[in-house]
């Protein structure tokens, strides 16, 4: 069933809640509609707060062009109708990330499980989307495979309720869940979170674990997790913070308290069926 409703027949309007934030999503490019349907799982508004509006539409006197709008606001021009729809749905977190919503957001998916909350702390290529379809598999509960948001008032952990986003090639239980069409124009795919309804985490004051990844090549013999230091942690979870100037002494302050050596670890792996099975013991010991 479509969440899309049309506007006056011309724009047709997606409303979605990703962390704290509403926004209401406009556009006549067919393209987009049918990716951000694929990208996101449909949470009604929070009843605080109005939307904040994203807008792509196609040029009228052009149809090879689009335009991006923010709040009414022009925002950029594209040729390529892939790229225009790539941008949309990262301004969704880009948003997120330059206003004060008074959020500390980091480069990190979260699974919980028994109300521990596992961030799996790394940037682009470090494993984070491949090791988290396998802890959803073990029986965790998806909360973001790419950004984590911590609420700074309430110290809450919010879900970015984006699906996972996998390139080829695929394991054949990963195969087995790629939905037909779902392919983006950059040949990456879209995997809802296992179960019905997916598995999705709530909000919540969770106990916190940091994992840092550190994929390794063939040398990486067995996968090892090795305690880290609040100094050591602290220095690399800062290095991941997407707007780390927006945060205030109080949040700061929260932050490190959070950083126990017995709550943080690196992780060294290479085969992603024994990174899963540490970070799984993980989230079964509190």
């Amino acid at each position: 069933m479509t969440c899309w409703q049309m506007r006056g027949g011309v724009m047709d309007r997606l409303d979605l809640r990703l962390f704290n934030i509403n926004y209401s999503v406009f556009t006549d490019v067919a393209e987009a509609q049918r990716q951000l349907q694929l990208a996101f799982t449909v949470k009604p508004h929070s009843p605080t707060g109005l939307p904040r509006s994203l807008t792509l539409k196609q040029h009228s006197s052009d149809t090879t062009r689009y335009s991006l709008w923010y709040e009414d606001v022009f925002q950029c021009d594209f040729s390529d109708q892939h790229a225009a729809v790539r941008q949309l749905e990262h301004s969704l977190l880009q948003r997120a990330v330059r206003e004060d919503f008074g959020l500390t957001i980091f480069h990190a998916a979260w699974l919980e499980k028994r109300n521990i909350a596992v961030l799996l702390v790394g940037g682009s290529n470090s494993g984070k989307t491949r090791l988290g379809v396998e802890l959803v598999n073990r029986g965790f509960r998806l909360g973001s495979d790419e950004a984590t948001a911590l609420n700074n008032r309430s110290g809450f952990l919010l879900p970015f309720y984006r699906n996972f986003l996998l390139k080829p090639p695929f394991s054949a239980a990963e195969a087995s869940r790629i939905e037909a069409g779902s392919a983006t124009g950059d040949d990456r795919y879209y995997l809802k979170p296992a179960g019905s309804p997916p598995a999705w985490a709530a909000p919540g004051p969770y106990l916190l674990k940091f994992v840092f990844l550190r994929p390794g090549g063939a040398e990486q013999k067995n996968a090892s997790l090795r305690p880290l230091a609040v100094e050591e942690s602290l220095g690399q979870l800062l290095q991941n913070c997407f707007n780390l100037r927006q945060i205030d002494q109080t949040a700061f302050r929260r932050i490190v308290r959070r950083l126990d050596p017995a709550c943080a670890w690196e992780l060294a792996y290479s085969e992603l069926g024994e990174a899963a099975d540490l970070i799984s013991q993980l989230g079964s010991e509190p």
